[in-house]
């Protein structure tokens, strides 16, 4: 399945304000969605397993805690560029965007797709 922003990357390519937007609107539901997700998963588990924590409930717990440390630096030098951006004159909020979501947007939605793969599995 397509993602939808890789959809209006495509249609963005004319450089059109509207549809460019509305990717960006699209892709920062498509964030909030995926985190939803994510976290829904991610303590149902817990929950479920509480008592007897297995090896893989704990390596999703490291991997959680790694990817947040990797995605708040990865954001925090977007937002480094942007201010530095703004400073020089050379501010865009389109642009800005664009560079801030997109580390959490692939992060979220990969961790959505991973975590409902696996719940599908096992109900299989």
């Amino acid at each position: 399945m397509r993602n939808i922003s890789d959809i209006a990357a495509n249609i963005s390519a004319a450089k059109n304000p509207v549809v460019d937007a509305w990717s960006l609107g699209m892709m920062a539901v498509e964030l909030g969605t995926a985190a939803t997700t994510t976290i829904l998963l991610r303590n149902w588990n817990w929950a479920v397993k509480w008592p007897n924590p297995d090896r893989r409930l704990n390596a999703e717990g490291n991997r959680m805690i790694v990817e947040k440390i990797a995605a708040v630096m990865e954001v925090t030098a977007a937002w480094q560029r942007t201010a530095f951006g703004a400073w020089s004159g050379a501010f865009n909020p389109r642009r800005s965007g664009r560079k801030v979501l997109p580390p959490l947007h692939r992060k979220a939605t990969a961790n959505a797709r991973r975590l409902t793969r696996r719940r599908q599995r096992r109900e299989h």
